[in-house]
């Protein structure tokens, strides 16, 4: 039988942290079983229509009690909040950097699914730039030696299929565990209520998008549930239930997303920026998920094609130009790039979230990204985006021109980044950002938040803590992790293409 639930793929691709290195805290569930009473005795309470229990934590308070200083604390508040499921989950409170401690230990918990093995922690698997001091015939940057075959597409998704099966395994395994921490310390009723069942929405979804409604309660899935009535159900029926009805992946419909075939633009909007190398040509790219043909309630909702909750790939674009607009990907959708090499590539649509990996020599406009921006592994590649949030992870010689609302995250180890303000311009932007709910003031490109190595000082010359705003230093090779791009070096980059089917 199909599963009715499944693990939030965004959660999982957006919202692990190297929790181990950043939080001390999180390094088993025991400590989060005992973070459970500090928090709760720290919130406040603050009903609302959706979760009339909710209990609210700040982040200066969440990092006191994690041990932290105040910016790691942000960046954990910011992270979680940018998983946000939907509108009406109204657990989380970014305005005022609230949000509800039992979605933090949700979020917590999901951070223990992250521990490193000893596979991922040594250095031949590219996680890090080699040092001079290490012994290598050549960088073990995403075109070279091993790490070409560990990023080749077969391998990343065997890799891909292994972590999403390990993480589901994991979570089943832990089911009394979750649910024990949606419970009041001395709560020892053997029900629990929908309501804070609800919280779990952070971490799981329904496995067909849609058949509830995509802001309806996650409790009224399961039928234990009186459905909308704040019911109650008993916990072992409920871990039973859930151990019988999780899957893995993506959600069906996301997988099933028909087969686009998409051309790259003409020659003549393609070359305005980065002219077109000899031999390169136009060639048509191959988006989304299985060959295989659709069946069921997926085929009929994929063949309606709605405009939100989709997932797309694009990947192993070379020498070319690619342009994607919000009549390509949708609206509110979830775009993936990797492997991309030599390529200019235009995200001219509304996005909920965008990731960027292993790309070499680019350059990637990104529209308007409304929850978070991911980059990581990428070498040589300029990013132009405007974005609630960004991460960025490992990445060397790349330079950012961002309009951003919270400070760039800077984490892995990073090398010669540049960091300028947002440079371009095109037809649609300005009703993009509308769409995600993102305004360009302010702007916290000159703030990014470098959790790399030990810095050196601040960007004002102070000194300065880890995890703070600074331009630190890698003591290998004596560049800075991250500086201000020069002001005689920034310029605008034109995107040359009007309207669709304009002049």
């Amino acid at each position: 039988m199909a599963p009715l639930l499944v693990l939030r793929r965004e959660a999982f691709e957006y919202g692990l942290l190297p929790a181990t290195q950043l939080f001390p805290r999180l390094d088993s569930i025991d400590n989060i079983k005992n973070l459970k009473g500090e928090l709760i005795k720290a919130s406040t309470s603050s009903p609302c229509p959706s979760f009339p229990d909710r209990k609210l934590i700040n982040a200066s308070t969440l990092g006191i009690i994690l041990g932290v200083n105040d910016s790691l604390a942000h960046v954990l508040v910011d992270t979680l909040i940018s998983l946000k499921p939907h509108d009406n989950y109204d657990c989380l409170a970014a305005e005022d950097d609230l949000v509800d401690v039992y979605v933090v230990l949700m979020f917590l918990f999901m951070q223990t699914c992250h521990k490193p093995n000893s596979q991922s922690q040594r250095r031949d698997v590219g996680d890090v730039w080699p040092s001079a001091d290490t012994p290598q015939e050549a960088p073990l940057s995403p075109k070279k030696g091993q790490s070409a075959a560990l990023f080749s597409p077969t391998n990343r998704g065997k890799d891909s299929s292994d972590q999403d099966s390990s993480q589901l395994a994991y979570v089943a395994k832990q089911v009394p565990t979750l649910l024990s921490l949606l419970k009041e310390k001395d709560d020892h009723s053997p029900n629990i209520s929908a309501v804070r069942f609800d919280r779990l929405a952070l971490l799981l979804a329904p496995a067909l998008p849609g058949s509830i409604g995509d802001t309806a309660p996650l409790s009224t899935v399961l039928p234990l549930f009186n459905a909308g009535a704040g019911g109650s159900a008993a916990v072992s029926a409920v871990q039973d239930w859930l151990s019988r009805n999780i899957g893995t992946g993506l959600p069906p419909l996301s997988i099933e997303a028909p087969r686009t075939s998409l051309s790259t633009a003409s020659s003549t909007a393609a070359s305005a920026n980065k002219p077109d190398k000899p031999g390169s040509s136009s060639r048509q790219l191959q988006f989304g998920g299985n060959t295989g043909s659709q069946t069921g309630e997926a085929a009929s909702w994929a063949a309606g094609r709605q405009s939100s909750n989709l997932h797309w790939t694009i990947e192993g674009v070379k020498k070319n130009t690619l342009v994607q607009r919000e009549s390509d990907l949708g609206s509110m959708s979830d775009v993936k790039v990797s492997d991309c090499q030599d390529t200019v590539l235009y995200l001219l649509a509304p996005m909920k979230y965008c990731s960027i990996s292993r790309c070499i020599d680019c350059t990637i406009v990104v529209g308007a990204v409304g929850l978070q921006l991911k980059i990581e592994m990428c070498e040589r590649v300029q990013v132009i985006a405007a974005s609630a949030q960004l991460r960025i992870h490992s990445c060397r010689d790349c330079t950012f021109c961002l309009a951003i609302n919270r400070p760039p995250y800077i984490l892995g180890d990073c090398r010669n980044l540049q960091m300028a303000p947002y440079n371009t311009f095109y037809d649609q932007l300005e009703a993009h950002l509308t769409t995600v709910g993102m305004s360009i003031s302010p702007n916290r490109w000159d703030s990014p938040i470098s959790l790399t190595r030990s810095p050196t000082s601040s960007i004002d010359g102070s000194a300065s803590n880890p995890a703070h705003t600074h331009i630190s230093e890698d003591h290998s090779s004596g560049k800075a992790v991250v500086s201000l791009l020069a002001p005689d070096q920034y310029m605008p980059f034109v995107v040359p293409f009007g309207p669709v089917g304009g002049g």
